[in-house]
C-alpha cells in the first residue's frame, strides 16, 4: 500500500506506521510474551521486506 502510493515515509514515520499496523493486529490485555516479541520482529522484517527496504532493528509492541 505504501509503495503503490509512490512515497515511502522517512524512518521515524515508517517506524510509527509499522507499530500502528502491528498494534491493530494484536490487541492484548497488557502482557507481552516472548512468542509475541518474536512475532513482532518477524512482522517488522516482513513489513520492510514488502517495501523492499533494509531490515531495521525495530520491534513493534502493542
Amino acid at each position: 500500500m505504501l509503495r503503490e502510493a509512490g512515497a515511502i515515509p522517512q524512518s521515524d514515520e515508517l517506524r510509527l506506521r509499522l507499530n500502528e499496523s502491528w498494534s491493530r493486529r494484536h490487541r492484548l490485555n497488557g502482557s507481552l510474551s516472548k512468542s509475541l516479541l518474536l512475532q513482532g520482529k518477524a512482522y517488522a522484517d516482513g513489513y520492510m521486506n514488502g517495501l523492499r527496504l533494509n531490515r531495521q532493528s525495530w520491534l513493534p509492541v502493542p
